[in-house]
């Protein structure tokens, strides 16, 4: 029997992936939310229940800057950032009860972050070869539960700061900062249905790539709620609901995650130190969750999860 099946092609409900990136002060939270809010008022149009906004934020204070404007529920995402950790994201938001549209803000901590794609592989000692043999397929595993879940994503990606020097309509030389592609995996940018480059400056957002044709041939100016309206009624043009792919991800290897995280707080140890923080307070809050105060001999990410949650809030605490 022919392992190739040949049949008509039917048009299906789509579950839009939306990427947006920009250099950083290019808009994309706010972007993000104005689109997902739009996205959430046509699925109550259609009278789904799974109708909130979920923001999974590891941009620090900036994912509650615009409480006051937007409705969404926020999560906060902590160190190390590794691809197991946004593939959970994604799986929990899929199956819950409630979200309609998962933000991830932003998603380049995945791969430049710290404890991310970029950590893991330097982390791992040996041949830059070898090293991503492990690594990419984690991050490929990741990048296939995005595009394959039945869930609305919109992901925003810090562009890759660079400079240009520009002469204004005074004759002064300004430097103007560009973002060029995404800081992601290579060609991370094409796994969306959509993706926007925002400009830094003006907040207008340019068609990078566009499944829907919905974008091309007209200038886009700043992206709003009935952006989002539109995507959503385009992607639910049909009745048909799509056949979810499963998909088994291999397990990560436990020692890379354990050492992962005992790198994370390594780093943040230095920093307290460096902060002036005692290191008697800092050895008691490691036993606190570890049998003794080297966190070096800890073998478990959990614990090493636990150490570093509480080191950090030293940190916050000490900020205040």
């Amino acid at each position: 029997m022919s392992r190739f099946v040949v049949e008509e092609a039917v048009r299906t409900k789509i579950y839009p992936k939306i990427g947006i990136f920009s250099p950083s002060g290019g808009g994309k939270t706010y972007t993000a939310l104005r689109l997902a809010t739009g996205m959430v008022e046509e699925y109550k149009n259609m009278g789904l229940k799974k109708t909130e906004i979920w923001l999974a934020n590891n941009e620090g204070s900036r994912g509650k800057y615009y409480a006051n404007e937007f409705k969404y529920k926020i999560i906060e995402l902590e160190p190390p950032h590794e691809p197991e950790m946004y593939y959970d994201l994604i799986d929990f938001a899929e199956n819950s009860e409630t979200c309609g549209v998962l933000i991830i803000d932003s998603l380049s901590k995945e791969w430049a972050g710290e404890g991310g794609c970029l950590d893991i592989a330097n982390s791992m000692g040996g041949t830059f070869q070898n090293a991503w043999k492990k690594v990419t397929p984690r991050h490929r595993r990741l990048m296939d539960k995005l595009v394959d879940s039945h869930l609305t994503i919109i992901a925003t990606m810090r562009g890759e700061d660079q400079y240009t020097m520009e002469t204004d309509q005074d004759g002064k030389n300004r430097i103007v900062k560009l973002g060029v592609g995404a800081r992601t995996g290579k060609d991370f940018e094409y796994e969306f249905t959509i993706t926007f480059s925002l400009d830094q400056k003006t907040n207008s957002a340019e068609n990078f790539k566009d499944n829907t044709h919905l974008f091309e041939n007209r200038a886009l100016g700043k992206l709003t709620e009935q952006d989002g309206i539109n995507i959503i009624k385009w992607a639910n043009s049909s009745d048909v609901e799509p056949v979810k792919r499963e998909l088994k991800p291999k397990e990560p290897i436990a020692e890379d995650r354990v050492a992962n995280g005992i790198k994370a707080i390594k780093k943040l140890v230095g920093k307290l130190e460096s902060e002036g923080v005692d290191k008697k307070v800092i050895s008691d809050t490691i036993k606190q969750h570890h049998v003794n105060n080297n966190y070096n001999s800890i073998t478990d990410i959990e614990v090493a999860t636990s150490v570093y949650k509480a080191l950090e809030k030293i940190s916050k605490e000490d900020d205040r």
